[in-house]
C-alpha cells in the first residue's frame, strides 16, 4: 500500500489522512516510523517501529490497520 498525495494538502495512507501544516508556527515534534513491505505484501516494521510497537502493546499495528 503506498501513500498518494491529496490536492497538495495531505497524504492518504489506506483509511487515515496525514495532513502538513501550514507553516512552521505550528509544527510540533513527532516521531517517523516505518513499515517494510515484501513481494507477498507481508508487512515487517522497522526496528525503530517494533520497539516502539513493544513499548505500546502492540497498539502501532492495529492501528495502521497491519493486525487486528
Amino acid at each position: 500500500m503506498a501513500l498518494s498525495l491529496i490536492r497538495g494538502k495531505g497524504l492518504r495512507y489506506g483509511n487515515t489522512q496525514l495532513h502538513f501544516f501550514s507553516n512552521y508556527s505550528t509544527m510540533k515534534k513527532g516521531l517517523v516510523l516505518g513499515v517494510y513491505e515484501a513481494d507477498d505484501e507481508s508487512f515487517t516494521l522497522t526496528p525503530t517501529a517494533a520497539k516502539y510497537n513493544e513499548r505500546v502493546q502492540g497498539k502501532l499495528l492495529k492501528h495502521i490497520c497491519l493486525k487486528d
